[in-house]
């Protein structure tokens, strides 16, 4: 597959590909909304520079600035589980499968990129959950679901939250999953609606995102300005973000 990533709306939760801004008054910055750039393929990602450059239609009277959230956290990436011998009391065998969150104390993100299974094959057998720590000063911990047991699907069953940043892993022998509360759908680790967060500095200079491991998700904002004196109103004026990996 090599390397492969996807654009993220404010919410972290749905894949966009563009992104129509409003009109706006000459001289007034529209207001900043927050996307994600999330590596969805099997390699690391070493993004070095993410600018703007004018595209289409754009006259050159018009331009969009850009800055790096540190605020929101990733899902947590790296995730891997493990059938191992143990002394649980599954009452059957079977697939289970996994995903996780992280937390802060605004919120959660939603979860892992990929769903994980491990098939039981002794009823007595137990699930070793490991992960990678996403960056962030504001991380607090992680939650753990379950969402199928012994090949039945579960649509909502946390069976862990961990309050503790730096631990990353989790055993599974068969705890009892909470009712009604499957993984969020939206990441509020840094606010909840309408912006989930609240806008960095922005410039026209552009960022780095540095390497993003494979499932993780990086988010920054973008806002668009028109010159003083110039009309916007119907004027579809276009820009593109550009990627440039390491070589």
């Amino acid at each position: 597959m090599g390397a492969s990533a996807r654009t993220l709306d404010k919410t972290g939760g749905a894949v966009i590909s563009a992104k129509d801004w409003t009109d706006i008054v000459a001289g007034l910055l529209s207001t900043a909304e927050k996307f994600g750039f999330q590596n969805d393929g099997d390699r690391a990602i070493d993004i070095v520079s993410v600018a703007i450059q004018q595209v289409g239609t754009n006259d050159g009277n018009a331009y969009a600035r850009i800055g790096l959230d540190t605020a929101t956290i990733s899902p947590p990436f790296g995730l891997t589980v493990a059938v191992e011998a143990g002394s649980a009391a599954w009452g059957g065998v079977g697939e289970n499968r996994y995903v996780i969150t992280a937390i802060t104390a605004l919120g959660e993100t939603t979860r892992s990129f990929k769903e994980l299974s491990a098939s039981l094959i002794n009823a007595t057998d137990q699930v070793r959950l490991t992960w990678l720590k996403p960056p962030g000063a504001a991380l607090t911990g992680y939650k753990v679901y379950r969402t199928m047991r012994l090949g039945v699907v579960q649509t909502a069953q946390r069976i862990a939250t961990i309050s503790n940043p730096d631990t990353l892993e989790f055993v599974d022998t068969d705890q009892a999953g909470t009712a009604a509360t499957s993984a969020p759908a939206t990441n509020t680790t840094a606010g909840d609606t309408p912006n989930y967060g609240t806008a960095p500095s922005l410039s026209t200079t552009p960022i780095t995102l540095g390497t993003v491991a494979v499932g993780q998700a990086v988010f920054y904002w973008v806002n668009w300005l028109t010159s003083e004196a110039i009309s916007e109103i119907g004027n579809p004026r276009q820009f593109a973000l550009v990627f440039t990996e390491a070589i």
